[in-house]
C-alpha cells in the first residue's frame, strides 16, 4: 500500500511542478522568447514566475 501512495504522490509532484514547467517552455519557444531563461526563472521563482510569464509574454507571432 506505500508504494501506491508513493507513486501518487510522484504523480502528483510531476503534475504540479514540472507540467508548468514543460508549459512555460514550449509558449516561449512558439512566441520566439528565451524558452531556457524562462524555465530557470520557473525553478528558481516557481509560482511567481509562472505568474509573470502569464502577464508579460509576448504575443504569438502571425502566420502570414
Amino acid at each position: 500500500m506505500e508504494g501506491i501512495v508513493g507513486v501518487g504522490y510522484l504523480a502528483l509532484f510531476v503534475a504540479v511542478w514540472i507540467l508548468p514547467g514543460v508549459w512555460i517552455h514550449n509558449d516561449a519557444q512558439r512566441r520566439g522568447a528565451n524558452a531556457v531563461g524562462w524555465v530557470i526563472a520557473y525553478l528558481v521563482g516557481n509560482l511567481l514566475a509562472l505568474l509573470i510569464w502569464v502577464f508579460v509574454r509576448p504575443p504569438l507571432p502571425r502566420a502570414d
